[in-house]
Order: structure tokens, then sequence, then C-alpha cells
């Protein structure tokens, strides 16, 4: 399990980090000094998105990924909250027939 975090030294940002999830006894990163690990590798949803006619506007969106080198420890209880719901809506997306819904933008 991951999470998309806002790890940002400014108070805002265009693009967070990715932060590994863990169960634990208290909230918080479990270190707070850390180093990101970068990754370039076609995201998933380009895929489906676009197929092989990636926008150009959209590589850093499309490709780039920020890893923290460090976890977000959530308190057990919450951790296990999140692994339902997440379970949860992957069923209900399971039974959604794609055929019928509308078509988006970039379908057409």
């Amino acid at each position: 399990m991951c999470m998309y975090a806002n790890l940002s030294t400014r108070p805002n940002s265009n693009h967070g980090n990715l932060a590994f999830v863990s169960p634990a006894s208290s909230f918080g990163l479990h270190q707070r000094e850390f180093g990101t690990q970068s990754f370039n590798q076609k995201s998933w949803e380009a895929e489906i998105w676009f197929g092989d006619k990636d926008p150009p506007y959209l590589r850093h969106n499309l490709y780039e990924e920020e890893v923290a080198e460090t976890r977000l420890n959530v308190p057990q209880p919450i951790f296990e909250t999140i692994k339902g719901l997440s379970v949860k809506i992957e069923r209900f997306y399971e039974q959604i027939d794609l055929t019928r819904l509308p078509r988006a933008c970039f379908e057409n």
C-alpha cells in the first residue's frame, strides 16, 4: 500500500511524492529526514487514456514519479480501515459495466 503525499518544503506543490504506508502505534513519518527516489516509467493510467499517443505537455504527469525513502506510519485501526475501504472500492469498480458509461472527451 502506498499513499500520495504532498511532501514539499514549499507551502504548496504541483507534484507530491509517493510514500509507502505501514501500520504503527502513532501517525507520522518514520524518518523526518529522508531522500527521494525518482522513477521515469509510463503510468498505467497513461496507457488507458492515451495509448501510444502521449501529449507532450503531460510528460511529467504520465512518466515521472518520486517516491519518499521513508514510510508514513498510520495507527493500526486507521490502517485496517484504509485497507477495508480499498477492497470495497475495488469491488465496486469491478461491478461497473464500462460499456454503459458516457464516453470521455478524449475518446470522441
